[in-house]
């Protein structure tokens, strides 16, 4: 993902270069092309690469659910292990270190019982047009967009400075982002569905540093307390399949009554 740009909205050409497409990218641009300058470092200087620098499966992804600092991974005793940072570096968190084969097992587990509906296409288009009727999107999308250029504008003549001009352009971006999305195709679901059905056939033979990659698609965040795994926070573009899981399974739940001499 992080070498090809379809990734980034972009199809080929067909003579070798490429085109803006329909489909929004998958991937930060900025992540994209720092990539790029640490392979093209890494090609033309070997002795760039640290020897000791390992990449584990939730490498930048487990993080303490306790104290919000990320997990360390490293390897002890012949099995790899993740601590708090937390605990680390001040002690002032609880969470207990463990073994990362332990959290790998609940992972795959939890992708395995991850059922998407036949019929997700229609639900997500369904319930992405409800949000955009609810929330009027379009209008607060345009109204963001253009407080965004007016801050641009501010800057370039220098009513703003570089400060007060980064300050303003990261919390209208992430106002932006946090905007519900604009409709996505249904070839995009497809592939997106695609992904997530596969991702539990794949981990198994993956290595360390491919599992990473395959839990960095589909993951912010994976958040851990007293050695479970008690939460994830998917990325923006799977979000929709999480959330039709979720929702019926609070259907399911809220239908469930017990009896009344039943252990509630």
């Amino acid at each position: 993902m992080l070498k090809n740009r379809f990734y980034l909205g972009y199809i080929t050409d067909g003579k070798g270069g490429w085109l803006k497409a329909i489909h929004q990218p998958f991937i930060d641009v900025k992540l994209f092309e720092d990539t790029q300058k640490l392979r093209m470092q890494r090609t033309t200087n070997p002795s760039t690469i640290r020897s000791d620098a390992t990449v584990y499966s939730l490498t930048g992804i487990a993080r303490c659910a306790e104290c919000g600092s990320t997990l360390r991974s490293f390897k002890g005793r012949g099995r790899f292990r993740l601590a708090c940072n937390g605990r680390l570096r001040t002690g002032t968190c609880s969470e207990p270190s463990s073994f990362l084969d332990l959290y790998e097992k609940q992972l795959i587990a939890y992708f395995k019982r991850f059922k998407i509906p036949d019929n997700y296409q229609q639900q997500i288009l369904d319930n992405q047009r409800k949000l955009e009727s609810a929330y009027d999107v379009a209008q607060q999308r345009n109204a963001l967009q253009a407080r965004l250029e007016k801050t641009k504008e501010l800057y370039k003549w220098g009513h703003m400075s570089k400060e007060e001009y980064l300050k303003d352009f990261g919390a209208i971006n992430r106002e932006l982002q946090q905007l519900p999305p604009m409709e996505t195709h249904a070839d995009t679901l497809e592939k997106l569905a695609s992904f997530v059905k596969d991702i539990a056939l794949a981990w198994d033979p993956a290595s360390q540093e491919q599992r990473n990659r395959l839990a960095g698609c589909l993951f912010e965040a994976v958040l851990i307390k007293d050695k479970r795994i008690v939460a994830v926070v998917p990325r923006p573009d799977f979000k929709p399949f999480f959330d039709l899981v979720y929702d019926s399974l609070s259907r399911g739940v809220l239908q469930w009554r017990p009896r009344g001499d039943s252990n509630p």
